[in-house]
């Protein structure tokens, strides 16, 4: 039963899809250092030009996965994720040159927000390929709908709640008191 879930064919099933599912490791891995880590620094810069191109790779070869069929959903928050990454790209070349914190605070929005969206599709890749192997039913746009979807609905109300103002408050050193201020 676990063998089918760890083996990477499980995973996998084209380059495109190789390459998606390794950028992905590396993405999800890099975030929590890129977060938690202090900011400014040469760790933090190659991470992060890292992590951008990653999910650049991440969300090109999801543009060109139809396992479903047709273009779909995941389709449609690959163009959106791009819609986060690439504002916070632009915003830190801004911040770095201009130093004015509303740069910062849309450089760190735009960056939690493309790996929160990594994480909730990671959530809904795991619960589509783990769970109708663990329990021995098969795997169909179905068994997606009902595995799969709940837990990135749960993911998402989780993080939305508790996680994302949090990382934007210690990011940005806003808290809920000092409102940010553009200088």
């Amino acid at each position: 039963m676990w063998d089918d879930v760890i083996h990477l064919s499980a995973w996998v099933d084209s380059a495109a899809g190789t390459l998606h599912f390794f950028c992905a490791l590396f993405a999800l891995a890099a975030g929590p250092v890129l977060f938690l880590r202090p900011k400014r620094g040469t760790l933090h810069r190659l991470l992060g030009a890292g992590f951008v191109l990653s999910m650049l790779a991440i969300n090109v070869s999801a543009l060109t996965m139809f396992n479903l069929g047709r273009f779909n959903l995941f389709h449609l928050f690959a163009i959106i994720s791009l819609a986060t990454l690439l504002p916070g790209t632009v915003a830190i070349s801004q911040a770095l040159r201009t130093r004015r914190r509303l740069w910062f605070s849309i450089h760190a929005h735009c960056m939690i927000w493309a790996y929160y969206g990594l994480v909730m599709a990671g959530a809904a890749q795991v619960a589509y390929r783990t769970v109708p192997k663990i329990t021995g039913t098969f795997a169909s746009v179905n068994t997606f709908w009902d595995t799969a979807m709940p837990v990135s609905m749960l993911t998402t109300l989780v993080l939305t709640w508790w996680l994302v103002p949090r990382m934007v408050d210690r990011y940005t050193g806003a808290t809920r008191r000092t409102p940010l201020v553009v200088s």
